[in-house]
């Protein structure tokens, strides 16, 4: 059986890995946040809004699948 050969660049993607990992630290300044791209961002700047705003889209999508339920059901039972 033959032994592998280290590659001469062995530890290259572990020193890039390294600082790639250590970049977003230096990134933001102190005090500083980064929403991203999340969409419950709008949280950290306004919690109460952000759950009202949140509580009435799910309200909205029940009041809209049971819309649905009922007009199919309806439909459902007229062809009968």
């Amino acid at each position: 059986m033959e032994r592998i050969k280290k590659s001469k660049y062995f530890l290259s993607p572990i020193i890039i890995s390294v600082i790639l990992f250590f970049i977003p630290f230096f990134w933001l300044k102190p005090g500083e946040m980064d929403l991203g791209g999340d969409s419950t961002r709008l949280y950290f700047y306004d919690p109460v809004s952000f759950k009202i705003g949140a509580s009435i889209t799910v309200l909205s999508l029940v009041v809209v699948t049971l819309f649905a339920a009922i007009s199919i059901l309806r439909a459902s039972l007229r062809k009968k």
